[in-house]
C-alpha cells in the first residue's frame, strides 16, 4: 500500500511543478505583453494617428452632447412648453453638467485603455494580513542580498511585486507567490505522506484555477486594440487605409454636428446665446437640477 501511494505521491509532485512551470510561462507571457508590447504598439499608433483619434473623440463628444440637448428641447415642445431663451439656458446648463465627467476625463491612451490593465486591486474584504504575508515572502524571495547566487529571476520581477502590493493586488502577488516560493512545498512540511497528498491534490487544483484565469486575461489582451494591429502597424499600406478611414469618421461626425445644429436652430427658432453672460446661468445654479429634473422624465430614470 505504501509503494502505491509513494508512487501517487510521486506522480502528484511531478503533476504540481508541471503547473507551477505553466502558470510561470503564461504570466511571463502576460507581463511582457502589459509592460512591452502593448506599450510600444500604443506608441506607434499614437506616433500615426492621435491627431485623428483625438479629433474623432471631441466630434463624438460634440455629437452626443448636441444631440441631447435637442432631445431635452424636443422634451419640452412635445408637452406644450414655449421653448423661450430661459428654457434653452437651462438645458444648456443641464446637458454641460451632464458631460462634464466625459469633458474632465483625460485618457493617456487613444485607445481608452488604462494606463494598467493587469491591475485588479484587492477588495476592502480581502485580508490584509494576507498581502503582507505574501509580500514579504516574495520580497525575501527576490531581494539582491538574498538571491545573489539565483540568476533565473529577472531583476523586473522586483518592481512587479512592489506596484502589485503598492496597488494592493493580492491576485497578482499571489500568483507570484506560487511560481516563485514554490520551494516552500517540501516534503519535510508535511506529517504524513496522506497529509501531503492532500496538500499537493489541492494546491495542484488551485494552479489550475490560476492557469485558466490568467489565460482568459491573456486571451483577452490579444484580442483588443492596440495589439489586434501587431502584424499590421509598421505597413505603409495599412496605415494610409487607417488614415482614410478615420477621415471619413471625421467627416460623418462633421456632417451630424451640422444636422443636429439644424435641428436645434428649428427647435429654438432662432434663440441665441451669449457665450460670456452666464448672470441667468449663476443665478439659477442652486435650484437648477430641482427644477429642471422635476419638470422631465429623468426623475424616474
Amino acid at each position: 500500500m505504501n509503494i502505491v501511494l509513494d508512487t501517487v505521491i510521486v506522480s502528484l509532485r511531478k503533476s504540481y511543478s508541471q503547473k507551477v512551470e505553466e502558470l510561470r510561462v503564461v504570466l511571463f507571457e502576460l507581463e511582457h505583453l502589459q509592460n512591452e508590447v502593448i506599450p510600444e504598439l500604443r506608441r506607434k499608433y499614437d506616433l500615426n494617428f492621435r491627431t485623428d483619434e483625438v479629433t474623432i473623440q471631441k466630434l463624438t463628444l460634440e455629437v452626443s452632447e448636441q444631440q441631447r440637448t435637442n432631445e431635452l428641447l424636443l422634451i419640452k415642445y412635445q408637452r406644450g412648453e414655449e421653448i423661450t431663451q430661459k428654457v434653452v439656458e437651462f438645458v444648456k446648463m443641464f446637458v454641460e453638467k451632464e458631460y462634464s465627467r466625459y469633458k474632465n476625463n483625460k485618457k493617456n491612451s487613444t485607445f481608452g485603455l488604462s494606463e494598467s490593465t493587469s491591475t485588479i486591486t484587492a477588495s476592502k474584504s480581502q485580508p490584509s494580513e494576507e498581502l503582507s504575508r505574501l509580500y514579504k515572502d516574495l520580497v525575501k524571495k527576490l531581494h539582491p542580498d538574498s538571491n545573489r547566487n539565483n540568476v533565473e529571476q529577472p531583476p523586473q520581477y522586483w518592481h512587479i511585486v512592489q506596484e502589485s502590493y503598492e496597488m494592493k493586488n493580492l491576485q497578482k502577488l499571489r500568483s507570484f507567490h506560487t511560481i516563485l516560493c514554490s520551494e516552500q512545498l517540501s516534503p519535510g512540511m508535511f506529517t504524513s505522506t496522506e497529509s501531503e497528498k492532500d496538500r499537493l491534490t489541492l494546491e495542484i487544483s488551485l494552479l489550475n484555477r490560476k492557469i485558466v484565469l490568467e489565460l482568459k486575461r491573456l486571451d483577452s489582451l490579444k484580442s483588443k486594440e492596440p495589439f489586434t494591429f501587431k502584424d499590421l502597424i509598421d505597413s505603409e499600406q495599412w496605415q494610409q487605409q487607417h488614415t482614410s478611414s478615420l477621415q471619413e469618421s471625421i467627416q460623418t461626425l462633421q456632417r451630424e454636428i451640422e444636422q443636429a445644429k439644424k435641428v436645434f436652430l428649428k427647435l429654438t427658432k432662432g434663440i441665441t446665446l451669449k457665450k460670456d453672460d452666464k448672470t441667468i446661468l449663476q443665478q439659477e445654479k442652486e435650484t437648477f437640477d430641482e427644477k429642471f429634473t422635476n419638470s422631465t422624465y429623468f426623475r424616474s430614470r
